[in-house]
């Protein structure tokens, strides 16, 4: 066959030159179809089958699960089946040995008009050709460039691919499983994909590769893509996380059974006489112990606890419930009334409270729901780590894994945790966060992806710096002016109107908004994009023009300092440098961090597990009569991507007291004392107490910086300006927190709720903040750590807190009278 000229007339008898035609559908060229012949061709093929027909095949292809169809509530859901249903019928299954896409394109069942003409355009039947090559796979994803692509690994077949997706890789994360359908040249020209995509639990993957492996040798080629999207939509609906069960084998609910006290005195000593029921001291605290069907040892089947006029018992199943309450109702007699039973759902137990003669309804803050939904979550778990999984072939997750053959097994489970703890934070729901389980478990070698401790993380203006070069050139610009015409004063600030006045600076904003409108993005959408990149611009010249000095926040330190009392005035705070920055990597701080942005559904991090969060903190000098602090939160969840930004501006009177300006609780508190605050957001108001005591710290009498970059060698390099200088840098640091081991592992169950509040008001003193004394040289606030005292503590207090304590005395007596 002769060569046609890129020139001359296509001989698919389209009519247009060879060039803007077929040519494009090859290895090389531009988007070989539009997005609107796509849409119309897929809408000719299903409106040339017959309904009936229609419905029929919709039914053989959900198979068992047909009756989802009408107990799904979640139209997403459904539309993600149906787009993989239709694909499968028109590319995949076949009726004498053609696809309905084949009939078609060879010219059997071609569509026609009333005059005979065809109905498919030219663009139309390229596509048909295009998407009749693809077949549903199951893949890895391997890189996620959020809101711009997805890079994934076939895992049956072998070989990786880079699509262009923009709204699956905002909810698509690193190591995820994904059956779906890649278009090798989609409307943009690039890989697409196409056809609905299935997210796959982790847990499945080398059984549906197995299985996938199994069916492609008894299965011609043709054979095998019809039997694969029914396969690929058994395994997303698939049973869910196995079947959690305690010792009796009874499946894991979290239960609360509630009675009144009508005689408290006969109570206590109906308890007291109790066999298999033990008091906890002198609380009114009882443990039924007996034994599980499952397990020889002892198990502790229920608490029991008696405060404000109400019995309340606590288990791990509807049964331990019913035959806790069965057990009171036997020993207690007339001295209680029963009120309720709750299962999880703290909302639905208030709701039969009140409809059972409960009477009216306490409002409770959504935030303290919240709170006691996580709390009974964390409970839950904490408790399942110990109990048998029929998953692990009845181990326990903490047995497990210390078992070479169970570790990958459950990584998937805790990997499944996170899927769901992502799911939740991307809805807005009350979320619980696995992601401790990698460390008490013993399991951080097998986290990947989401929760992988990264050694040398990196920051924020390290990753913009490699995404846009311009924009860290004009900030270094604005920078380079301000250190001149100070005379390096290093109290100088930079104004609003100094950044925004730049030239510079205005030429990248309109460049940024014209190249967003030129990708088709809205006005809106353009000038959000580019009040962004001015936002950048001003964080970056602050943090440029004070030489880029970097406090990291040591993961200890980090949770005492979210354990301590803001019980000081704005006067102690005092920012040790005009701009800085914070850097946290614990999962406290990370924690919250994803629960303010899980607030914002535009935030495109929302619903990610975070890998760093950097605060760049700029002091601007207001006077004696207050504080000015704009901070500025950057999040990062090691994608490739922009880092997430929220800004605060923080206005700290001198005589205002910390606490109440915040609105912040402590360990212990109740819901009821908290105070009024502008701060509405809860996690905002748990980062700006962290941060504020971070600041504290860092120009406290007892902080002890350490110089250097905690990655060491693994720090990357500042990048060059163009004119070849190396950015300046004055300054990083290292704020590490003494406290042994033990104690920072308990104080990490309290911060995460597995501790009720009552344990903590018996067993923690939380930190606080002292200010110096009148004779005192030093005028800097000293910091007291959170520390735990009583005999249930005595186990958790080491050493180091008795020696370091008493020197600690020695040296605080000394002080006031040197």
């Amino acid at each position: 066959m002769a060569k046609v000229g890129r020139n001359e007339p296509c001989p698919c008898g389209s009519g247009r030159k060879y060039k803007k035609c077929c040519l494009t559908s090859g290895s090389g060229g531009g988007a070989p179809y539009t997005a609107a012949d796509r849409q119309a061709a897929l809408q000719k093929l299903l409106r040339s089958i017959h309904p009936d027909d229609l419905d029929r095949a919709r039914e053989m292809f959900w198979g068992k699960h047909s009756p989802l169809r009408t107990q799904w509530t979640d139209a997403a859901l459904l539309d993600m089946a149906e787009c993989a249903f239709q694909f499968w019928l028109l590319f995949d299954e076949r009726s004498a040995g053609l696809t309905l896409a084949e009939e078609v394109l060879e010219g059997d069942g071609d569509l026609c008009d009333l005059r005979g003409l065809p109905v498919l355009r030219h663009g139309e039947r390229r596509y048909l050709e295009m998407a009749r090559r693809s077949s549903m796979r199951l893949y890895e994803v391997i890189g996620v460039a959020p809101g711009a692509s997805l890079t994934l690994r076939d895992l049956l077949h072998g070989g990786e691919v880079r699509v262009r997706e923009r709204a699956g890789s905002r909810c698509v994360h690193t190591w995820d499983l994904v059956a779906a359908r890649v278009v090798q040249k989609g409307a943009s020209g690039e890989p697409e994909i196409d056809g609905g995509i299935f997210p796959i639990q982790p847990r499945l993957r080398d059984p549906l590769v197995k299985h996938l492996a199994r069916l492609a040798d008894e299965l011609d080629e043709d054979e095998l893509r019809e039997a694969l999207v029914p396969v690929f939509l058994d395994a997303w609906i698939g049973p869910g996380l196995p079947a959690l069960v305690n010792y009796d084998g009874d499946t894991l609910i979290l239960t609360q059974v509630h009675f009144d006290v009508l005689d408290e005195g006969k109570l206590v000593a109906a308890l007291d006489r109790a066999r298999d029921i033990t008091r906890d001291g002198e609380e009114r605290v009882w443990s039924w112990v007996g034994s599980g069907a499952q397990r020889k040892e002892a198990v502790s089947r229920a608490f029991l606890r008696i405060e404000g006029g109400r019995l309340k018992v606590q288990t791990n199943s509807r049964e331990r419930g019913e035959a806790a309450k069965a057990l009171v109702e036997r020993l207690a007699g007339a001295s209680v009334k029963y009120r309720v039973t709750e299962h999880q759902d703290l909302e639905q137990a208030m709701l039969a409270q009140a409809r059972d003669g409960g009477g009216e309804i306490a409002v409770v803050p959504p935030e303290a729901l919240r709170q006691a939904a996580v709390q009974m979550l964390q409970q839950h778990y904490e408790a399942w780590l110990d109990e048998p999984v029929p998953a692990l072939d009845g181990a326990t997750p903490r047995a497990a894994a210390a078992v070479d053959g169970l570790r990958p097994r459950v990584a998937e489970l805790i990997e499944g945790l996170e899927l769901l703890y992502e799911r939740a934070l991307a809805e807005g729901s009350t979320a619980f966060d696995p992601t401790w389980m990698w460390e008490e478990l013993a399991l951080e070698d097998l986290a990947r992806g989401r929760s992988r401790k990264q050694a040398a993380p990196r920051l924020p203006h390290e990753v913009i710096a490699e995404l846009d070069a311009d924009l860290v050139e004009v900030a270094a610009d604005i920078a380079d002016r301000a250190r001149r015409a100070s005379g390096g004063d290093p109290t100088r600030a930079l104004g609003r109107e100094e950044l925004d006045g730049d030239l510079g600076l205005q030429r990248l904003v309109r460049a940024s908004v014209q190249e967003a409108r030129d990708d088709g993005a809205s006005a809106p959408v353009a000038a959000a994009d580019g009040a962004l990149l001015a936002s950048w611009a001003r964080i970056l010249a602050s943090f440029e023009v004070h030489l880029r000095k970097v406090f990291w926040v040591d993961e200890g330190l980090s949770w005492m300092l979210g354990a301590t009392a803001l019980d000081v005035t704005g006067e102690a705070l005092r920012a040790p440098f005009t701009s800085f920055a914070l850097v946290f990597t614990d999962r406290y701080a990370l924690g919250l961090a994803e629960r303010l942005l899980a607030e914002d559904p535009s935030a495109r991090l929302r619903g990610r597990i975070l890998s760093v969060l950097t605060v760049y903190v700029t002091a601007s000098a207001a006077g004696d009569e207050r504080a000015d602090l704009r901070l500025a939160f950057a999040a990062d969840a090691r994608d490739g991507g922009w880092p997430e930004l929220v800004e605060r501006d923080l206005v700290v009177p001198r005589d205002a007291r910390l606490a109440e300006l915040l609105g912040l609780l402590s360990p212990g508190d109740e819901h009821d004392e908290e105070l009024a605050t502008l701060v509405a957001s809860p996690p905002l108001r748990g980062l700006l107490g962290l941060v504020v005591n971070a600041i504290l710290y860092a120009t406290s009498a007892d902080a002890d910086a350490v110089p250097g970059d905690p990655r060491g060698a693994d720090a990357p390099l500042p990048r060059r300006r163009r004119n070849g200088a190396v950015p300046p840098t004055d300054g990083v640091f290292r704020l590490p927190g003494k406290i042994d081991v033990t104690s920072l592992r308990q104080l990490k169950r309290v911060r995460r709720g597995s501790s009720d509040v009552q344990a903590i008001r018996r067993c923690m003193v939380r930190g606080h903040w002292r200010r110096a004394g009148r004779s005192w040289n030093d005028a800097r606030p000293r910091w007291i750590k959170p520390y735990w005292r009583g005999p249930s503590a005595a186990a958790i207090v080491e050493r180091e807190y008795r020696l370091i304590g008493a020197r600690d005395a020695d040296a605080r007596k000394s002080g006031r009278t040197s």
